[in-house]
C-alpha cells in the first residue's frame, strides 16, 4: 500500500506542475487528472491519519482488530498461539436433530434464532482453529489488500464462526451454516441453534470428566471468549463511528444495527448455556448480570431490531411501544414475541395509522353512535332487550342485576340469586351496548353458551352492554354496584377476540400468554379491576374457557417436581426463580399477581397505589374522565365514588384527579419521580395528570410516602438551593418539549472527596407555572445518597407569594415551593474548562427538610 501512495504522490505533483490550461481543446482531460490527483491526495491523508492512530492505539480499546489495544494484550497471553491442529472436524450429524430434547428446550425459551447477514469473509483455508476471537482475525487478516468493508465482514466472522468454533473446540465448515436465503448469503439461524443444542448436549452427557481440570480450564476460556464477544457487541452498537466497523466501510446506517441485532441472540444464548455449565466459576455469575441487564448497548438494540421486526410485520406501534418492551428484561421472551402470528382483525394494515400513544381500534364511538358486532352469517339477526324496568328497580334498590336467556328472551332476576358469570370484554370487539338497545340474538346466545358451560344449572351472567343503562340515574347505580358485581360473580369470563382466535388448549402455554399479553383486553383500564377483582378468571379460547391460572400453576408444579395433585407453596410461588415463572412475572404481571394472593380472597384485599400504577401502565381508555373510577375499587382506602361521580363540568378528570388524591391522603413520593403530563390545578401542579400515562422510577415503597392537602404536597426531602437561581429559557417555556440542559457545579461533600463535583441538569418539559420566564432555585432529592453518576430530583422555585387557607396542614413545613419538572443530574466525567467552571450556577450543600409543594 505504501508503494501506491508513493506513486499517488507522485502524480498529484505531475498533475499539479503542468503549465496547460484547463480552457485548451485538452482542457477536460487535464482537469480530469487535477481532480484524480486531488482525489489521490485524500486518499495519501487518509491512509497517514489511520497508520497514526493505528500506531498510537488511537482505536476503540475493545475492537476485535489485530492493532487495537486489546487484541495485543490477548495476543500476547498464554492463551495465544493455542490453535489446535488436531481439531476435530464437524459436518451435519453435528447439527441436533429436530426432535433433540435440548433443541426442543431451547426453541421453547429462546425461539428460532434469526439469520445474520454473511459478507464472505475468509473461513475455510486452511486456517487453524483458534482459541480467542482477536487470534481468529490476526490470522485471517492480510495487510497488502485489506478494506474496511473485509474488516467488517472479518468481524463478522469472528463473532459467528471464530466463536463458536472456540467454545465448541472443533473446526465448523462454512458450508455447513452459510447458504443461500431469500437471494441473500446468511448464516442459517435455525443451523446456528441446532449446533449449539448438539454441543451442549455433548459436553454434558459425554465429557468423561466434567469437575477436571481441563473442563474448568475450557470454562474460564467460555467467559472470556464471551466477555469479548459482549464487548464486541456493544462496541458497534455504539454511535462513534471511529468505532464502528461498518460505518467506517460505508455501510448504510442500518446495516451495523441488523448485523449487531441478529448475533446478540446468539451471544446471549451462548453466555445463559456456559452459566448452566459451569455453574460454580464466578466468571459466570458476572456474565449473567451482563446479559440479564436492560442498559447495555446490545439489549437496547434487541428491543429496538424486535419492535421494528413487528412493526413491518403490521403490529400496532401502541402494543409493542418501548414502554412495554423495557418490560421484558430478557432477551428469550423478546425472541419468542418476534415469532408470534400478527393477531389480525379485519386486516394487515388495521394498524396503520396507530401512533405509540395509542391504538385507533380501541377508540370507539360512544352508545349513541355505537353498533354491535353481529356473528351470525347473514349478519341481521334481532336484537334482544332485557325489560328495563325490571332492571331500573333494581339498580334503584341497590341490587345489581344479572340475566338469563331462555332461547327467546332475556330474563332478569337479581345478581345474588344465583351463581353467575361475569362477562368481561372490550367494546372494540363489538360486544358493547346499553340496556335500552340490547344486543343481537347472535351474540346473546354465544354468552349464554359459555356461561351455561361454566354454571351447567341456570347459566346467569352480568354484562354491561345488558346491565347499565344509558339514562344517568341508573347508569349511576349500576357503575357504583360493578365493583361488588365482580366480586361476588362465581366466575369471570374474558371474551376476547384475539384471544379466542390465537389461544388454543394445543399451542405452548408460551404462545397463549403471549397473544394474552399483546390482547386489547389486557391494554384497557376498566378490565383492570375487573381481572384482579375475580374470584376465578377464565379466559375463552379457540375450545372454549380456560382456566388460564390453574394451567399456569401446573406448569410451574412440574418446574418445580411436585406432584400434579400437590398445592404449590405460597412461599414457593413468589420466590421461585424458574425460567417458565419468571416469564409469566415478565409477561402477564396481573395474572403473576392473583397467583401470589391466592388464597385471599379478592373482595377483600386491596393494592398499593404503587402496585396499582405498575398494572395501568400501558392501559388506555376511551373516557380519561372515568381513570380514578375504574381503580377506586383496587386502592387501600376506600374512595368515595359517590363524591367522584358528583364532580361534573369542565376539567373533570382533574377535578376528580385532586379529589382522588385528596381522599387518598398520603401519597407515594415516586408519583412526583417521573415526567408524565401534570395537572395545572393550583397547589397540584406536582400531581399527576393520568394515572395510567405514569411510570414509575421506583421500587414500590422505597422511597416512602407524603401528605396530600388541600394546599399542596407535604413530605420530607433532601433540599439544596442554588446559590443564583437558573432562569429557563422563554423559548422553553413556550415548548417544553425540548426541555432544559445546564452544566451546575455542586459543593456536596457527600458527591465527591474534591471540593467541587461537576454534573449536568437535565430537566425534562419544565413549566412555567403561568408565567413567560420562571427559574429554578433549589433541587428536592427523594434519598440521601449522592454517590451515583446520575441523581433523580426534582426542580422547584420558591412559592414566594404563596399563602395556605388551612394553616394546621402547613405546621413544621420550613419551606414553600412550586413544581417545575422532574429531572437528573448527571456526573461528568471530565471537569469543564476553567472559565467554564466559573460562570456555572452553583448548588449549596443539601438538607433534610418538610416542605409543602404546591
Amino acid at each position: 500500500m505504501y508503494g501506491v501512495l508513493t506513486t499517488a504522490s507522485t502524480a498529484s505533483h505531475e498533475a499539479h506542475s503542468t503549465d496547460q490550461p484547463l480552457e485548451s481543446p485538452r482542457g477536460w482531460e487535464n482537469a480530469s487528472g487535477f481532480y484524480w490527483a486531488l482525489f489521490l491526495d485524500c486518499v495519501a491523508t487518509l491512509w497517514l491519519h489511520e497508520c497514526h492512530r493505528r500506531a498510537n492505539r488511537v482505536y476503540p480499546p475493545c475492537s476485535l482488530m489485530p492493532w487495537s489495544p486489546e487484541s495485543k494484550a490477548v495476543l500476547s497471553t498464554a492463551f495465544a498461539g493455542s490453535a489446535m491442529a488436531d481439531a476435530p472436524v464437524l459436518d451435519e450429524r453435528a447439527l441436533a436433530g429436530h426432535d433433540d430434547p435440548a433443541l426442543e428446550l431451547m426453541q421453547s425459551v429462546f425461539g428460532s434464532l434469526p439469520d445474520i447477514p454473511w459478507f464472505h469473509a475468509p473461513h475455510d483455508g486452511g486456517y487453524p482453529v483458534t482459541t480467542s476471537l482477536h487470534e481468529y482475525v490476526a490470522v485471517r487478516h492480510t495487510r497488502d489488500a485489506q478494506t474496511f468493508a473485509d474488516d467488517a465482514a472479518l468481524w463478522v466472522g469472528a463473532m459467528t464462526f471464530g466463536l463458536l468454533e472456540a467454545i465448541t473446540l472443533a473446526r465448523i465448515p462454512q458450508a455447513i451454516l452459510v447458504g443461500v436465503h431469500g437471494g441473500r448469503t446468511v448464516l442459517s439461524g435455525r443451523r446456528v441453534l441446532r449446533l449449539i443444542a448438539h454441543w451442549y448436549t455433548r459436553i454434558h452427557h459425554h465429557f468423561p470428566h466434567p469437575d477436571g481440570v481441563a473442563h474448568f480450564r475450557h470454562g474460564r476460556r467460555a467467559a472470556m471468549l464471551l466477555g469479548h464477544a459482549l464487548d464486541a457487541l456493544e462496541e458497534q452498537r455504539s454511535e462513534d463511528s471511529t468505532a464502528n466497523l461498518f460505518r467506517r466501510a460505508g455501510f448504510a446506517r442500518e446495516v451495523p444495527l441488523l448485523v449487531v441485532d441478529a448475533i446478540a441472540p446468539a451471544v446471549t444464548l451462548l453466555c445463559v448455556l456456559a452459566s448452566a455449565t459451569w455453574t460454580t466459576l464466578p466468571q459466570m455469575a458476572s456474565l449473567m448480570g451482563r446479559v440479564q441487564g436492560q442498559t447495555r448497548p446490545f439489549q437496547r438494540a434487541a428491543r429496538e431490531a424486535c419492535m421494528n421486526m413487528m412493526l413491518r410485520e403490521g403490529w400496532c406501534p401502541n402494543t409493542i411501544s418501548h414502554q412495554f418492551l423495557n418490560t421484558l428484561t430478557h432477551l428469550s421472551i423478546l425472541l419468542s414475541l418476534v415469532r408470534l402470528p400478527l393477531s389480525v382483525r379485519t386486516s394487515s394494515i388495521e394498524h396503520a395509522d396507530c401512533s405509540k400513544a395509542s391504538c385507533i381500534l380501541y377508540k370507539v364511538d360512544t352508545y349513541d353512535t355505537y353498533t354491535p358486532r353481529h356473528i351470525c352469517a347473514d349478519g341481521c339477526c334481532e336484537y334482544v332487550r332485557p325489560p328495563f324496568d325490571e332492571v331500573k328497580r333494581l339498580l334503584d334498590a341497590g341490587v345489581a342485576p344479572a340475566m338469563v336467556y331462555d332461547g327467546e328472551k332475556l330474563r332478569v332476576q337479581p345478581a345474588s340469586k344465583n351463581s353467575y358469570v361475569m362477562i368481561s370484554h372490550v367494546w372494540a370487539d363489538g360486544m358493547g351496548s346499553v340496556t335500552e338497545k340490547g344486543l343481537p340474538t347472535c351474540l346473546i346466545r354465544r354468552i349464554s353458551s359459555l356461561a351455561k358451560t361454566l354454571l351447567p344449572e341456570l347459566g346467569a351472567f352480568w354484562i354491561d352492554a345488558l346491565c347499565i343503562p344509558a339514562a344517568h340515574g341508573p347508569r349511576k347505580h349500576a357503575v357504583k354496584l360493578m365493583v361488588y358485581s365482580y366480586q361476588d360473580a362465581a366466575k369471570v369470563l374474558v371474551m376476547d377476540n384475539s384471544i379466542r382466535t390465537w389461544c388454543s388448549e394445543g399451542a405452548t402455554w408460551e404462545t397463549n400468554l403471549l397473544y394474552i399479553a399483546t390482547s386489547g383486553w389486557m391494554r384497557r383500564v376498566w378490565t383492570l379491576q375487573e381481572g384482579l377483582l375475580a374470584n376465578e378468571l377464565w379466559f375463552e379460547f379457540a375450545e372454549g374457557p380456560v382456566h388460564v391460572e390453574e394451567r399456569i400453576l401446573q406448569e410451574l408444579r412440574s418446574a418445580l417436581l411436585l406432584k400434579p395433585s400437590l398445592a404449590v407453596p405460597s412461599s414457593q410461588v413468589q420466590s421461585s426463580q424458574a425460567p417458565w415463572w419468571t416469564f409469566v412475572r415478565e409477561i402477564t404481571p396481573m395474572l403473576y399477581l392473583r397467583i401470589c394472593r391466592r388464597g385471599a380472597a379478592p373482595g377483600h384485599y386491596r393494592f398499593p397505589l404503587d402496585d396499582v400504577i405498575k398494572l395501568l401502565q400501558l392501559r388506555t381508555m376511551t373516557s380519561p374522565d372515568d381513570e380514578i373510577l375504574a381503580i377506586s375499587s383496587l386502592l387501600p382506602s376506600r374512595i368515595n365514588v359517590d363524591e367522584l361521580l358528583s364532580i361534573t363540568g369542565e376539567d373533570v378528570a382533574q377535578q376528580r384527579m385532586k379529589a382522588f388524591l385528596l381522599q387518598l391522603g398520603q401519597v407515594p413520593r415516586a408519583l412526583l419521580r417521573q415526567s408524565s403530563p401534570r395537572l395545572t390545578l393550583s397547589g397540584f401542579t406536582w400531581a399527576p395528570r393520568t394515572l395510567s400515562a405514569t411510570a414509575l422510577k421506583s421500587v414500590p415503597g422505597q422511597i416512602g410516602t407524603g401528605l396530600c392537602t388541600g394546599d399542596g404536597f407535604i413530605a420530607e426531602f433532601q433540599v439544596a438551593s442554588f446559590k443564583m437561581a437558573i432562569a429557563i429559557p422563554l423559548f422553553l417555556s413556550k415548548d417544553p418539549e425540548g426541555g432544559l440542559k445546564v452544566l451546575i457545579s455542586w459543593d456536596c461533600p457527600q458527591a465527591s472527596e474534591s471540593k467541587h463535583t461537576y454534573y449536568r441538569l437535565q430537566v425534562s418539559e419544565p413549566s412555567p407555572n403561568g408565567t413567560s420566564l420562571a427559574s429554578i432555585h433549589s433541587l428536592l432529592f427523594f434519598e440521601a445518597s449522592f454517590s451515583g453518576t446520575k441523581i433523580d430530583c426534582i426542580a422547584v422555585c420558591d412559592d414566594l407569594d404563596g399563602s395556605s387557607d388551612t394553616h394546621s396542614s402547613v405546621e413544621q413545613v420550613r419551606s414553600q415551593f412550586r413544581y417545575i419538572g422532574y429531572g437528573s443530574l448527571y456526573r461528568l466525567a471530565l471537569p469543564p474548562s476553567t472559565s467554564v467552571a466559573r460562570n456555572m450556577p452553583v448548588l449549596e450543600q443539601p438538607e433534610d427538610r418538610r416542605i409543602l409543594l404546591r
